[in-house]
């Protein structure tokens, strides 16, 4: 390679990486953060509009009373819920800045669904 060549282009671009490595290393405890957020695992996208503490209105319309009880706790295992007793299951998801805690709890009679409800509450920040 001759030196024109090395000049015009390789230190250049040399020098831009070097520089980067440095905001990155300088900014490390930044650049973790973000990979943090962005990595995270989030809610269900049924419950992807719900407040804190308030039940999500969309899951209580994807599971109303006539459901079978048997489709709520196929999508309670598919989205990673832990069922602790007869009609509550939660699930903790760790996030930045705040951690979320979802409790689904739910009725049934014979099989089918009379009520359902889900709740999300904070559950712990930085």
């Amino acid at each position: 390679m001759t030196s024109w060549l090395r000049r015009k282009f390789v230190l250049p671009i040399g020098i831009i990486l070097i520089a980067l490595a440095g905001l990155v290393l300088a900014n490390l405890r930044g650049v973790l953060f973000a990979i943090a957020i962005l990595t995270g695992a989030g809610r269900p996208a049924l419950l992807s509009d719900a407040h804190w503490k308030q039940p999500s209105a969309r899951f209580r319309a994807h599971f109303p009373p006539g459901t079978p009880e048997t489709e709520l706790r196929q999508w309670l295992a598919y989205n990673r819920f832990v069922i602790e007793q007869p009609g509550v299951a939660r699930r903790l998801i760790e996030s930045l800045p705040c951690s979320e805690g979802i409790e689904v709890t739910w009725t049934a009679h014979g099989g089918r669904l009379a009520t359902a409800s889900a709740t999300v509450e904070e559950a712990g920040c930085l």
